[in-house]
């Protein structure tokens, strides 16, 4: 098995768009969740509307993440940028903004591929890019507990964090903050 993590860039716009569409428990999101208002009304948005505003982002330059490739298909997907920029996600838990800080926002791999250690190796990966652009800070913002279905650990499940080197920052009822230094 040959498994690659790649920067999301505008060559790579039909694979990030193949790993949402193969990801039927939560790829409708299209990865815009924290790049709306705020929650009221989340729901009710469809899978258009969310690819709508991807594709608004991506007008604006915002190829926010890193894709995973197993034998040279799409996989998963990363989000991950300076933090600041989703501001829904840093009122979500009351952060003070931090120029150096990065967030992993977002980690999915499809439902093909789960369960053999691909988060581990994507956010490895992105991690690794990470310091060699010399980013000083990641945060990452999972939600506590195992063994929690595929639409609770959208944000990444604590344990991959802990397996790779983050601290509990802040450790809340539902979630948790986590940090790493690079």
């Amino acid at each position: 098995m040959k498994i690659k993590v790649h920067p999301f860039t505008p060559e790579r716009r039909n694979d990030f768009y193949a790993v949402h569409s193969n990801a039927h428990d939560c790829g409708w999101c299209n990865c815009v969740a924290w790049w709306t208002p705020g929650w009221n009304g989340w729901a009710e948005r469809s899978a258009a509307d969310n690819r709508a505003l991807r594709e608004k982002l991506l007008e604006q330059n915002q190829y926010d993440g890193y894709l995973l490739y197993v034998d040279d298909a799409p996989a998963g997907w990363c989000q991950v940028g300076p933090r600041d920029r989703l501001t829904k996600l840093a009122a979500a838990h009351d952060l003070l903004p931090d120029p150096a800080a990065w967030a992993v926002s977002c980690v999915l791999i499809v439902p093909a591929q789960r369960g053999h250690g691909l988060a581990h190796v994507l956010l490895a990966g992105v991690i690794d890019d990470l310091r060699r652009r010399g980013v000083q800070r990641l945060e990452a913002f999972p939600r506590r507990g195992d063994n929690l279905p595929a639409e609770d650990v959208w944000t990444g499940p604590e344990r991959l964090f802990l397996a790779l080197g983050f601290l509990p920052e802040r450790v809340g009822e539902r979630r948790t903050v986590m940090a790493l230094r690079l």
